[in-house]
């Protein structure tokens, strides 16, 4: 499933504003669940997988990895959004 940097970005926009998609709410962010689902499709990482990357790299836990995403700080979430975006391109280089 090819992405689209651009709209990669813009759907995991990290903003105080109301998504328009279900997003996970943070302290002054949201992250747009559904390009978080595509995401992990596109990565092969379970949910189990997702959870553990973010207790290892941002030591927070939680039950689901929605959980855990709502605990994470700002500068965390902006972190955690450019880390996936990273990995991303790194799997389809020259689609994104």
């Amino acid at each position: 499933m090819p992405f689209d940097k651009e709209a990669a970005v813009a759907s995991a926009s990290l903003s105080p504003g109301a998504p328009t998609e279900p997003a996970i709410e943070g302290e002054g962010f949201s992250i747009d669940l559904t390009w978080l689902k595509n995401s992990q499709k596109t990565l092969k990482w379970a949910d189990e997988t997702l959870l553990s990357f973010i207790a290892s790299h941002y030591k927070v836990g939680g039950k689901t990895p929605t959980e855990a995403l709502g605990k994470l700080t700002r500068e965390q979430a902006e972190d955690f959004v450019k880390e996936v975006n990273r990995r991303l391109e790194k799997q389809q280089p020259g689609l994104l």
